[in-house]
């Protein structure tokens, strides 16, 4: 499925799409909603939700990899370090 084919879709759709073939990448939290960011071949999808609800209150999706710069304070990377 491309991006275009994917943004087409509704909310509902996109998340079951997600669900099925997506590839969680990474996970960033903030005061009020969880972010969990999804790899879905030649593009991207974030799902924001309500920490509160547990509910989805938006889906984003993404070819470029700007959006990803706030994930990278996220990934751990001691394990390599250790071994430098």
């Amino acid at each position: 499925m491309t991006l275009y084919q994917f943004n087409a879709l509704s909310d509902a759709e996109k998340a079951n799409h997600i669900w099925d073939r997506g590839q969680m990448a990474a996970v960033r939290y903030e005061p009020e909603t969880s972010f969990l960011l999804y790899h879905l071949g030649s593009f991207y999808a974030e799902v924001a939700y309500t920490k509160e609800v547990n509910k989805i209150i938006a889906i984003k999706s993404f070819s470029n990899t700007g959006p990803l710069d706030s994930y990278l304070m996220e990934i751990d990377i001691s394990e390599i370090l250790d071994h430098l």
